[in-house]
């Protein structure tokens, strides 16, 4: 089958097989649907409230998420994702209903909430569900490198649905208005709380110790308290030195790419375009032109081991980040179209983003399934978007004023010193792994509760 060579996972069990798919089916299906209006959202925020107020409105959304998203994670372990994901995309129907006709800063408030607490419930909850299912079926891929190159993969095909979804939503959004597509976005979150309620399920194991395991595990989870799942993720977070400082940095990288689109990275798309349609134009380049970039990740990735995440890092470090700032200050936006912009942004964007940062996170999801213990993965996967939040609903205001009274390229340096402190402190927690001698194993050569101190073989 196609779909199978294509993720290269022909040697793993059948269901292991049929996880992957399921989950690439899904999110192509979420990527076109959910994301025709994403270029735009922030622009058409800042039309009608400006940078500063826009600043303020995303900083509400990541405050609420922030209140939300551990809570919402630990009940993801305790109910299940399914149900979880469900409300999420309700809480996102309403938004997309709300502004559609939204036109002053307490309405974007109000939107602002509902988008927040629909992120908290999502943050964590489709990457737990197969990162669970596929850790508890799987017993031929012990080094995770065929899961690692499997996900590049499905990201590298999602970019064209992405593709697809924002040149739809450009013309859409040309021809008819903004707020049409925010309309319609309503309807299709509503069509992916049915495809969630019938497609996202546990995945069942059929010899009879596995089932007497998963039923004893059922009736343990019933058991046992809320509260306890609430807990787990943090009493995890803070196991020892090397889980707290590499979550931590990860959480600092997700600040970094939260800011970016957010406040710098479409007001650049539209400086160099000058219009919707040329924004989304130059978004559906980027991604497509970066598909072939995606298949070649996704094979040389097997070739590195998850001790290069940091130095990979390091690269792109040195690289994007001052690109940009050059680009900036060489050629001025000024909300028209400019062939040097419009070329070196997709440059830019591919050639460090796609090649060198795209490597790094495959790297990083093949760490966290066997680093994160499956009972409490919801809670840590959300733990990290909680602090994220924190770090957003303080920074993003800043960040808002400093455009504001100076220019974009301030606002690259704000995201460029969030993406440094995340990086040391990855490294820092790495150095920790290392010193420790900390081995990071499948669930079928180790316990599935290790010693939280200490992840060991």
């Amino acid at each position: 089958m196609f779909v199978i060579g294509y993720l290269g996972i022909k040697e793993l069990d059948p269901k292991a097989r049929l996880l992957l798919m399921k989950f690439l089916i899904f999110l192509l299906i979420e990527s076109f649907f959910m994301s025709l209006s994403f270029t735009f959202f922030s622009l058409f925020a800042i039309d009608k409230i400006g940078f500063a107020l826009t600043g303020v409105m995303m900083a509400t959304m990541l405050l609420t998420q922030f209140v939300f998203d551990y809570p919402s994670g630990s009940l993801g372990d305790y109910i299940g994702q399914r149900w979880v994901l469900t409300f999420a995309y309700f809480c996102w129907a309403l938004g997309f209903l709300l502004v559609s006709t939204a036109q002053d800063f307490t309405a974007f408030l109000i939107i602002a909430v509902f988008n927040g607490f629909g992120s908290a419930l999502y943050s964590g909850a489709l990457d737990s569900w197969l990162d669970t299912n596929y850790k508890k079926i799987d017993t031929v891929d012990t080094d995770r490198k065929i899961y690692g190159f499997a996900r590049s993969r499905i990201d590298t095909v999602t970019r064209i649905a992405f593709a697809a979804s924002f040149m739809t939503g450009g013309l859409l959004s040309t021809v008819y208005s903004r707020q049409t597509v925010f309309f319609l976005q309503f309807l299709l979150s509503l069509v992916m709380i049915i495809t969630v309620l019938t497609q996202i399920k546990d995945i069942s194991i059929e010899t009879d110790m596995e089932n007497i395991q998963i039923t004893a595990d059922k009736e343990k989870r019933r058991k046992s308290h809320y509260f306890a799942h609430l807990e787990g993720g943090i009493r995890f977070m803070f196991s020892s030195k090397a889980v707290f400082f590499f979550l931590l940095g990860m959480a600092f990288l997700t600040t970094t790419w939260t800011i970016w689109p957010a406040l710098v990275l479409f007001p650049i798309y539209f400086g160099y375009t000058g219009d919707d349609l040329g924004a989304n134009l130059l978004r559906t380049i980027i991604y497509l032109s970066s598909v072939p970039i995606g298949l070649y990740v996704a094979k040389i990735s097997k070739r590195f081991s998850i001790e290069h995440y940091s130095k990979f890092l390091l690269v792109f470090f040195f690289l994007f980040f001052p690109a940009f700032i050059i680009l900036l200050i060489l050629v001025p936006i000024q909300n028209n179209f400019n062939l040097i912009g419009f070329i070196f942004t997709i440059l830019i964007m591919n050639g460090f983003i796609g090649l060198i940062y795209r490597t790094a996170e495959i790297l990083r999801m093949r760490l966290l399934v066997d680093l994160v213990r499956s009972e409490n993965r919801t809670a840590v996967y959300s733990l990290l978007p909680t602090i994220t939040s924190l770090l957003c609903t303080l920074l993003l205001p800043i960040t808002g004023q400093l455009i504001d009274s100076f220019s974009l390229v301030a606002g690259v340096g704000v995201v460029f010193s969030v993406y440094s402190a995340g990086f040391l402190l990855i490294t820092l927690g790495m150095h920790y792994m290392k010193t420790k001698k900390i081995v990071l194993v499948d669930s079928s050569t180790s316990s599935e509760h290790p010693d939280q101190s200490e992840v060991v073989n």
